[in-house]
């Protein structure tokens, strides 16, 4: 992967405060909260405009309508650890140019009082501490949400010496972070739609996310613990250029070197490149670093990364080489979208450990959570887990070992004492490790996927769920062919006649006869059996919610015969099976959709009298004939696959 820098000075906002005469009094704030200088009677108005830039504020040119700003005031020659004038003052934005404060402010009394102005956003309701000039900073770890990305930003304005005689105090904002913005370039081979259609996940590892700003020294000074950042935007091609871009992040101004990666999830597998080495990055500076993209078998990201002096800033000119293994993952590349199970291997190809967002759920415990499990024998030992994220529980008790009991599908946790791991190491044996060994073990990561290749032009990947002990399809079954290859007729009619059903080429039902004459489900799964089905409902506590997301509507009639949509309970998929309402194949045409949607069982002796279905009306999980209304042929249904032991 070949990384290349450009860097842009950030242009700064203006804040404009006119003042107009008024009859009312007040008292003055000070940080011991006593009188040190009368207020007079002339009120304190404020105006906003920013000028036009590229700035990290997530909106570019403005402050969105119920922004929020805070301003401190002190007296000319005085200091923030001294006293206040005007201490920690909410503003909020109107979205056009007039900020709102949160209580009437007045000038100082006396011809010579003059006020030192500082603005900050955002907004911090506790603002600096008595006798402090310091403000912590916290950059959010997760940029891709709009509102986090925009509470990233760290914006200071200032203006000394104002009095009241003068019309206009002018506060230019400067941009007191870092901005980076990203472009992908399709390497040699690859294809830039599918490029675009994969998304790829930048996640930027090794970054200070907290910091404190000095008010009297003006400078931001990284504190804590180094953690990662999931890039802001979405990616879109670049019009007459072969380039993907609208990834960014905001990123505390702090030196790099070996220790910040950007780590990218490509379909389903981790790519690491290392930052180029740099004293320090610079405020109110925006760094554009394009990366080739190519992917290889090794899983690494090949090629070096330079920056370009292009503005006012000094360029980094320096570059590194990435074709050295990487040893720890960042969870927070791990989108969990191409599925719930990814696997570590080592350098030499051997899996050694797998890694589940999974739902766990006992009388002791109710969260999603990440947990690694070990490889032995090929499959993933589940006495041997270990949490690493409880995603739902917010107290220190992550890291701590789960047992799981394969006989009732149950489960014994001992709770750990550490707040969510962010990074993990390996070894040899597929142990976990949250602290650095001497010698890391080299690894790779890919998501664990099952690819059903039986139609050899048109190779199907479905993602797996882990739900307590047993692995599922995350999504349905859409094969035209049997395990060996066989077709499988095309039916228009439900009937008596093998086949498979579909309208859109995207879900595909199946009638019984299919079941009966072959085998469908892929190699190393099989189609459920009551027994499998009864088990992951008794996991999920009989509650349907849990396994069910989309919108699913509530239909009924009145007596009148008119009928009535709306939508049902809510669902909360917490399982992450994601049953959706897809209806079943009744006639020539697809039926009760968003409203209900079957599946079939299998048992050993063929297909029971009754299979399981969902409904919107209720959380309850039905139990229903397998024939038509007619009686005299099979449904057409859907079908969901469960590994084999």
């Amino acid at each position: 992967m070949k990384l290349h820098i450009r860097q842009r000075h950030i242009n700064t906002a203006l804040l404009c405060s006119a003042f107009f005469l008024s009859c009312l009094t007040a008292c003055v704030n000070s940080i011991d909260s006593e009188p040190v200088v009368e207020e007079g009677d002339i009120p304190i108005h404020f105006s906003v405009k920013i000028e036009k830039t590229t700035t990290t504020k997530v909106t570019n040119n403005f402050f969105d309508k119920g922004d929020q700003l805070g301003l401190y005031a002190v007296l000319s020659g005085k200091s923030m650890e001294e006293e206040r004038y005007i201490d920690n003052l909410l503003l909020k934005s109107d979205g056009n140019e007039t900020l709102q404060p949160e209580k009437d402010v007045f000038y100082p009394e006396g011809e010579d009082a003059a006020l030192d102005f500082v603005g900050y956003y955002p907004y911090q309701e506790k603002g600096i501490t008595a006798k402090t000039a310091k403000l912590p900073i916290v950059i959010q770890a997760d940029q891709s949400l709009k509102d986090n990305y925009s509470k990233s930003d760290f914006l200071i304005a200032k203006a000394k010496g104002i009095t009241s005689d003068e019309d206009c105090v002018e506060l230019k904002f400067k941009h007191k972070l870092a901005n980076i913005k990203l472009t992908l370039t399709p390497g040699e081979g690859e294809n830039i739609d599918d490029m675009l259609a994969a998304n790829p996940r930048i996640v930027a590892t090794g970054f200070y996310t907290q910091a404190e700003y000095d008010f009297q020294t003006d400078k931001v000074t990284p504190v804590g613990e180094p953690g990662d950042i999931i890039a802001y935007g979405k990616w879109e091609k670049e019009e007459g250029k072969q380039k993907l871009t609208g990834k960014e992040l905001i990123i505390i101004p702090q030196a790099i070197g070996k220790d910040q990666t950007l780590q990218m999830e490509w379909n389903g597998k981790i790519y690491t490149c290392a930052m180029p080495p740099a004293d320090d990055t610079q405020e109110n500076t925006q760094y554009e670093i394009n990366i080739d993209a190519t992917q290889n078998t090794n899983n690494q990201l090949s090629g070096i990364m330079v920056s370009i002096d292009d503005w006012d800033f000094p360029a980094i000119q320096k570059g590194t080489d990435n074709s050295s293994q990487y040893a720890s993952i960042h969870l927070s590349t791990l989108s969990f979208d191409p599925s719930n199970v990814y696997r570590v291997y080592s350098t030499r190809g051997e899996v050694l450990a797998e890694i589940c967002k999974e739902y766990l759920l006992s009388k002791n415990l109710a969260s999603q959570a990440i947990v690694s499990y070990p490889i032995k024998g090929g499959k993933a030992d589940l006495s041997q887990g270990t949490i690493l994220q409880l995603l739902d529980i917010n107290d220190n008790i992550n890291g701590g070992t789960i047992r799981w009991n394969t006989r009732d599908n149950t489960f014994n946790y001992e709770a750990g004492y550490s707040p969510r791991i962010r990074e993990i190491y390996y070894d040899e044996r597929g142990n976990v490790l949250t602290e650095k060994p001497g010698t890391p073990l080299h690894i790779n990561v890919a998501a664990y996927t099952l690819r059903d290749d039986r139609d050899r032009g048109n190779t199907q990947e479905y993602p797996v769920v882990k739900i307590g002990t047993q692995y599922w399809m995350r999504s349905n079954l859409q094969a035209t062919m049997y395990r060996d290859g066989t077709p499988i007729p095309r039916q228009e009619t439900q009937g008596k006649a093998t086949g498979y059903f579909t309208e859109d080429e995207e879900e595909y039902f199946y009638n019984g006869y299919v079941l009966e004459e072959n085998e469908l489900a892929p190699y190393g799964w099989r189609i459920p059996s009551e027994e499998d089905w009864q088990t992951l409902c008794e996991y999920v506590g009989d509650d349907a919610s849990r396994l069910k997301t989309g919108v699913w509507d509530d239909v009924y009639y009145t007596k009148d015969g008119e009928k009535i949509i709306e939508e049902a309970l809510p669902n909360n998929n917490l399982s992450m099976l994601g049953i959706q309402p897809l209806g079943i194949w009744i006639g020539k045409k697809v039926a009760s959709i968003g409203t209900a949607c079957g599946f079939w069982t299998w048992n050993d002796t063929g297909i029971p009298e009754e299979t399981v279905f969902f409904q919107s009306q209720n959380h309850e999980i039905h139990w229903m004939s397998v024939n038509s209304s007619a009686g005299d042929y099979y449904k057409a249904l859907s079908v969901r696959c469960i590994q084999e032991e």
